[in-house]
């Protein structure tokens, strides 16, 4: 409520048939499910399990590429928070590496719960501006596919208290997509 020039939406669920809501859009934040359980709910892509688990119906197909056009044509920033990146369908997963230059995957990933220490890392970056280092408990989602690619700035690295949860890991980036959104 501080930011008097800046105007939030929320959508919670299904996502909405008209793009519309999205056409003066500077910025998209996605929190929400993966695809992973038949009655979670995700905002961008049909669960797994209600799919042939390489693509979608043509309706959802038409949605995502009209979603993805507006996305590039307007070059809408994307941001997405912690189980969001989980899609198993191989359309979806297409989406994510694209907008994002990453994705979460199953049973190569890893998301334990455990006290987690997180640093920004040692680049100039304006999302990192003010960033202080901070510890919590959480399940922390870490080791993301990510390939070598300089579109992308690794912004945090979370170290687990337990050295058997792996890490440290990149847990946060910034990816600057073709069209030049980010």
């Amino acid at each position: 409520t501080n930011l008097k020039s800046i105007k939030t939406d929320g959508l919670v669920g299904k996502p909405p048939k008209d793009l519309s809501v999205f056409a003066d859009a500077d910025e998209i934040v996605i929190d929400g499910n993966g695809d992973w359980l038949k009655t979670e709910t995700g905002i961008l892509f049909p669960q797994y399990l209600n799919t042939d688990g390489r693509t979608y119906d043509p309706e959802t197909t038409a949605w995502l590429k009209a979603l993805d056009a507006l996305i590039k044509q307007k070059k809408i920033g994307l941001t997405i928070f912690h189980y969001s990146m989980w899609n198993d369908n191989w359309a979806g997963k297409k989406y994510l590496l694209d907008w994002f230059g990453g994705l979460w995957i199953p049973y190569s990933s890893h998301n334990p719960v455990d006290t987690w220490a997180v640093k920004p890392l040692p680049v100039k970056h304006a999302i990192l501006n003010g960033v202080q280092p901070w510890t919590y408990r959480d399940e922390m989602f870490s080791r993301y596919f990510v390939y070598t690619d300089a579109r992308r700035t690794e912004l945090l690295q979370g170290t687990p208290a337990n050295a058997n949860n792996g890490g440290p890991d990149p847990v946060a980036w910034a990816f600057t997509r073709t069209d030049g959104g980010r």
